[in-house]
């Protein structure tokens, strides 16, 4: 299979270039999300840009993957009711997505809550992709959580979640932060991800508990798939002082393969349910890897394609089919290894203004002793 054939499925798409230092279509984002055209892919070179309200179906791709990203600051880049949304390798202040009915792709953050953690609500289909996502605390200064998802379908594969610590107070120390609060009719799917509760601030007189990695607002009826190998950790806090170190995860969870600390989470299932990660560099043109993950000798059959979906296929395992079926252009057999050993396939990823902003959908069937499995997917976000 040679993903070089995009270059004659892909159909090209409008591009805007945006650059705060030229030249460019425009010099800062509002202006070029006035000027974008529902489906239109805008592209921004590292720099400081200030936000804005979308309600178009837009792709945001950063121009330069190999650099730093570029960062949406001065306030809250707000998603409001738009068909759907991609974003590719940026950095915002503030980030607010709500009631989009279509796919929400972010992939490549690294978020930093200056000013809060990234909002998600009212969102059915979610996929967060080889993010880092950070609820900033100090010893002076109280963090927060990474992520607030509230009525949202939420899945987060090969990420990094950390919640803020508590700030130290001689008498009134805080408590920790999770890197995730779910609220409302949530459902968390974590894949091959790691996930840290913040710890408790530091009293000579107080207290202080640590924080779940993953914690309900309110018991709301949050509940919580993990999926991975025994390297991906998700750790609750550490209390301050003789303070509590909590469970790690709130809500109704169901989890396999990962390790999970402290292990108070009940029984993993077993055998381990089956996955799929996409390795490689980030930068444009570099070569990718797939990584299969699930019992030794098992089949996979991993699909490749260009348009999303999202439903339930009857008699069948795992997740939501995440891919239509009418898009599919490449699928690849690959034998599991094992649920700590990938199996592995090495391709490289076309680039260029014909194909930037492009996205694929990743998504594989296992022959599982239990039955036919779907995994999680997953997704590729063509770069310039």
């Amino acid at each position: 299979m040679v993903l070089a054939t995009l270059f004659l499925l892909a159909v090209p798409l409008g591009v805007i270039t945006v650059d705060d230092n030229g030249p460019a279509d425009f010099a800062d984002l509002p202006a070029a999300v006035v000027a974008a055209l529902p489906g239109d892919t805008i592209l921004i070179a590292p720099g400081l840009y200030h936000p804005t309200v979308v309600t178009k179906a837009l792709s945001f791709v950063g121009a330069d993957p190999g650099g730093p990203l570029p960062n949406v600051g001065f306030g809250p880049f707000s998603v409001v009711g738009a068909p759907s949304l991609s974003i590719q390798g940026l950095d915002f202040s503030e980030l607010r997505i709500s009631g989009v009915t279509g796919r929400v792709r972010l992939d490549a953050l690294d978020y930093h809550t200056a000013f809060g953690p990234i909002q998600i609500t009212d969102c059915p289909d979610v996929e967060i992709t080889r993010s880092t996502i950070r609820g900033e605390g100090s010893p002076a200064f109280s963090g927060e959580p990474g992520l607030l998802v509230l009525n949202s379908d939420v899945t987060i594969v090969d990420s990094t979640l950390i919640g803020g610590d508590g700030e130290d107070d001689v008498v009134f120390p805080d408590d920790g932060y999770a890197a995730v609060f779910g609220d409302g009719a949530t459902h968390l799917t974590l894949v091959g991800c790691s996930a840290f509760g913040g710890n408790g601030g530091i009293s000579f007189l107080s207290p202080s508990s640590g924080a779940p990695a993953i914690a309900e607002v309110v018991t709301s009826g949050l509940t919580v798939t993990v999926r991975g190998s025994s390297s991906d950790l998700i750790q609750a806090g550490s209390g301050g002082g003789m303070g509590v170190t909590p469970k790690a995860i709130d809500g109704q969870l169901t989890w396999s393969g990962a390790t999970i600390l402290p292990s108070s989470a009940g029984a993993a299932v077993s055998p381990a349910e089956p996955y799929l990660s996409i390795g490689g560099g980030f930068t444009s043109g570099s070569l990718r890897r797939i990584e299969a993950y699930g019992a030794t000798g098992e089949s996979a059959f991993v699909f490749f394609s260009l348009s999303p979906a999202n439903f339930s296929l009857p008699g069948f395992q795992g997740d939501p089919l995440k891919l239509g079926l009418g898009g599919v252009f490449a699928t690849l057999p690959m034998t599991l290894l094992g649920q700590d050993t990938a199996a592995t396939w090495l391709f490289a990823v076309p680039s260029g203004l014909a194909v930037v902003g492009l996205q694929i959908d990743v998504q594989a069937l296992v022959q599982a002793s239990s039955g036919p499995f779907i995994t999680n997917a997953h997704q590729l976000i063509l770069l310039d």
